[in-house]
């Protein structure tokens, strides 16, 4: 059962453009692009796109079969079209980063032969992060920060705002028809499987995700004691295990070694970074989480995380959990 948290930005809402145009991130910005489709509906709905079908000059290479998919695009520069309802809709992409490379992938997306906005000249895709191996430790006893190393394996990421502004994926208006769209490379090689256009159901509050549960099984007394440090993946290779003596709760402590034994502090603080941690449990049913943390960065201030389970938030109080 992987759990997920990811870095939140403040939440921004998308503001309708000022008189003549101008918005807080310009006249070519996101919320200006967006305040002009303000009443646009946004059908929930979703439309796979296969990355083969597409076009582009030159002619993209398409591999039979790659890394358990088929009919996957090498990504140098492709234009797909595509046909739906007009409206808003995100858009997500399932990728393989090429290996041997440690970069982010970056590309820029046109809509219908333009640029729909400003930001949308630099999408990122991040990598997969873990440590190379478990932790050691030296001939005095100090425990030695693990190699962090890339993990080749398939991604699904939606056009988002990389600095963490928004909290919420970018939104397109697509008219209806035709639409056509354009990505040029501009860093690192990537392994294309296919897009996704889709808006999603509305999350549901707490009160609702437990009425539509019914009666949910509550095993027997059980735990489970995950350290923070043992994350088995991150979005990003600062994301490292690292020392904290400030107090002997915080486990593994020791008095005299140096012990890896937290994760995050102020490498964790730019929106959209993510750890992940798996946890094991005996049956299914409801189980309570709970978290041994510090904030003490932001004085005065709380930090906010999103919490993922199974790569899903399954209800809306997890989209922003404060940290105080």
């Amino acid at each position: 059962l992987p759990l997920c948290a990811a870095a939140q930005g403040k939440p921004a809402e998308a503001a309708a453009p000022s008189e003549g145009g101008m918005s807080a991130f310009g006249r070519d910005g996101y919320d200006a692009y967006i305040g002009r489709y303000a009443d646009a509906p946004r059908p929930v709905t979703v439309v796979p796109v296969p990355a083969a079908a597409c076009e582009g000059t030159p002619a993209p290479e398409v591999l039979p079969v790659f890394e358990g998919r088929t009919d996957v695009v090498v990504f140098d520069q492709a234009e797909t079209t595509l046909t739906w309802t007009a409206g808003l809709y995100r858009v997500a992409v399932d990728y393989y980063p090429a290996p041997g490379r440690t970069g982010n992938v970056e590309f820029d997306v046109q809509l219908n032969g333009e640029r729909p906005f400003e930001q949308a000249q630099q999408i990122v895709l991040n990598r997969l992060w873990k440590d190379e191996a478990p932790m050691k430790q030296d001939n005095r006893g100090n425990d030695l920060r693990p190699t962090q190393v890339c993990e080749d394996a398939w991604l699904t990421a939606d056009f988002a705002d990389k600095e963490g502004i928004l909290n919420q994926p970018y939104e397109f208006y697509l008219r209806e028809g035709t639409n056509t769209l354009s990505l040029g490379l501009i860093r690192e090689g990537v392994y294309l499987a296919g897009l996704r256009v889709y808006n999603p159901e509305p999350l549901p509050d707490y009160a609702a995700y437990r009425r539509a549960l019914g009666g949910v099984k509550q095993p027997a007394a059980y735990q489970q004691k995950v350290q923070g440090e043992d994350a088995a993946y991150k979005s990003d290779p600062s994301l490292f295990p690292i020392a904290d003596r400030s107090s002997p709760l915080t486990e593994p402590f020791d008095a005299a070694a140096s012990r890896l034994n937290t994760i995050g502090g102020s490498n964790w603080q730019n929106a959209g970074q993510w750890i992940s941690w798996e946890i094991e449990v005996p049956e299914d049913g409801d189980y309570i989480l709970g978290m041994r943390y510090r904030q003490d960065l932001l004085k005065g201030f709380s930090s906010y995380r999103r919490v993922y389970i199974d790569d899903e938030v399954p209800f809306s109080e997890l989209l922003e959990v404060e940290y105080a």
